[in-house]
């Protein structure tokens, strides 16, 4: 949990990037295959293999950002609803 109000908005902002730097990574993977949808499909020489665990490991990396930016984010908000003082 964050100790300070700094703290909380540099969670916040953090999250955001990494969530996003995160949900990127899927429209590079889109961009690729239309980019070299003819190579891959069409020339003998390319190696669906590599590409496909390529792509998986993307995946991966894109979870574990998308993760860590979301978990970023509920810390910081859970910190800011906690300090904010009831209306009852």
């Amino acid at each position: 949990m964050p100790e300070t109000v700094e703290d909380a908005t540099a969670g916040l902002l953090n999250g955001v990037m990494i969530l996003a730097i995160g949900m990127a990574f899927p429209v590079l993977v889109v961009w690729q295959v239309m980019a070299q949808w003819g190579v891959w499909t069409f020339e003998a020489g390319s190696d669906l293999i590599t590409d496909a665990l390529q792509v998986a490991g993307l995946s991966y990396l894109s979870f574990l950002f998308v993760r860590t930016g979301v978990r970023l984010i509920r810390k910081s908000v859970a910190w800011f609803r906690m300090r904010r003082p009831s209306s009852g």
